[in-house]
């Protein structure tokens, strides 16, 4: 299932050259990438014009085109970006459920097995990556909860992936839950880690009793770019939390350094990112759902964004 493997190999070596060249040169890199399986993917019809999640203005502008073909547009009302057109919502939450689709299973095997999903990023994995993984999972549980500030006992996962945050928090004593719809990985999850994860949509579960006001920390972690409605998905985290509640967000940013100099060529601009939040545009959004952004951290030169907010 999930192995770290030893501490060192001398394989290592060759993945420490590949990211220390990847970091040096960031647009080369992004331009000599392998996008042969978001092209593969590409397939599936692109025939749904969304409109804006932030304003609902269908007035927009393309902005970029991607290597693998997405459009990216922005809203000209509000600004927000995001791909336009899209996979029909129902058809993407079906190829999503397929317990039997090969897309789903090796994106889930690439992730257990090398803690990355996609092929090409095997390479830049290291053999020790679990416990990497571990250590900085068990940092970030940790900073939600000093920054919650109460006596937090609950945190629910979105889009939890394969589970590895959930174990990790699980592991500190903490009560947890989370739910992805890619359902070949929950029933991973389910059969061989025993996380109590849910193979449906945040909105589906906003109004149940069991998890009304129920969690303390709500994770939002690489997931926001995927939701077809992040509004949504934040107003439903919002009432999953009690008053005092702590949401923490992490996305990338498009006004970023490095979103700067890799431009079109930047993979994070990919069909399967649906919306593409600049600073502003992310912190708007979840002020708009109900929160009050208490932190913001910026990593320009790889262009990461997180948020966290209060209820």
């Amino acid at each position: 299932m999930i192995s770290g493997g030893p501490w060192f190999r001398p394989s290592d070596l060759v993945v420490a050259l590949r990211r220390i060249k990847q970091r040096l040169a960031p647009v080369r890199h992004q331009k000599a990438l392998d996008v042969s399986q978001n092209i593969a993917d590409h397939a599936v019809p692109f025939s749904e014009y969304p409109p804006c999640e932030m304003c609902g203005s269908e007035d927009t502008r393309q902005v970029l085109l991607a290597r693998d073909g997405n459009r990216v547009v922005a809203c000209v009302n509000c600004g927000l970006w995001f791909t336009s057109p899209r996979v029909p919502e129902r058809l993407w939450q079906e190829w999503l459920a397929a317990q039997d689709s090969e897309r789903n299973k090796r994106v889930t095997e690439n992730r257990l097995q090398y803690g990355v999903a996609l092929d090409r990023n095997v390479a830049y994995s290291f053999s020790f990556w679990w416990r990497l993984r571990q250590r900085r999972y068990r940092e970030l549980v940790h900073k939600l909860v000093v920054e919650h500030g109460g006596t937090p006992r609950r945190l629910f996962d979105v889009g939890c992936g394969v589970g590895f945050l959930l174990q990790c928090a699980k592991d500190l004593g903490l009560e947890t839950a989370g739910n992805d719809l890619n359902g070949y990985a929950v029933s991973r999850m389910r059969d061989a880690l025993g996380l109590n994860v849910h193979p449906c949509l945040l909105t589906e579960l906003r109004h149940r009793p069991d998890f009304a006001g129920h969690w303390d920390i709500v994770v939002m972690r690489d997931y926001i770019e995927h939701t077809y409605h992040p509004l949504a998905d934040l107003a439903a985290a919002h009432a999953l939390m009690p008053r005092g509640g702590l949401i923490y967000i992490h996305t990338f940013f498009v006004d970023s350094a490095m979103g700067q100099r890799c431009g079109a060529d930047w993979d994070q601009h990919m069909w399967n990112h649906v919306f593409h939040f600049s600073s502003g545009s992310l912190q708007s959004m979840v002020s708009k759902a109900g929160f009050t952004v208490q932190r913001v951290q910026l990593e320009q030169d790889i262009g990461d964004i997180s948020v966290i907010a209060r209820k």
